[in-house]
């Protein structure tokens, strides 16, 4: 998980090397959501860092709802994407991928992994940085 409180673009670095350097098959990468009537919440509420009140764009895998002093939205959300590019697309991962296949099943998962991690990677959209304009609610 990235965009803990005190996180430093270094430590997000190093949390994707550590990933980097287990044999896993698959990770899963994520970006803090301050979810309302949680410590965090109100502690990223009361310094400023939340950017939008509007909870239908509370999500783990869009930009982030926040930013902190040290960590912009943006920062945030490109290092997530970092995160899964450097994890799937390492050589070594590929091969040990292609050198696992048995049969078709497993092609077609193979497959249908790596098109999700490509529209992952692909998507332009933005929706909780564009929607920081949308009404604000107090909590």
């Amino acid at each position: 998980m990235i965009g803990l409180p005190g996180e430093t673009l270094n430590d997000i670095r190093q949390t994707i090397d550590f990933a980097k350097n287990l044999k896993l098959d698959s990770v899963k990468f994520g970006i803090l959501v301050p979810l309302p009537g949680t410590e965090i919440f109100d502690e990223f509420k009361k310094k400023g860092f939340i950017k939008t009140f509007d909870y239908s764009v509370y999500f783990w895998h869009k930009k982030p709802v926040f930013e902190t002093d040290l960590l912009t939205q943006e920062i945030l959300f490109k290092y997530y994407k970092k995160a899964y590019r450097e994890f799937y697309f390492r050589p070594q991962y590929i091969l040990r991928k292609i050198f696992s296949l048995h049969n078709l099943k497993d092609i077609n998962n193979i497959l249908k992994g790596l098109k999700i991690v490509l529209k992952n990677q692909l998507s332009k959209k933005d929706s909780n940085c564009n929607s920081i304009s949308l009404a604000r609610r107090r909590v």
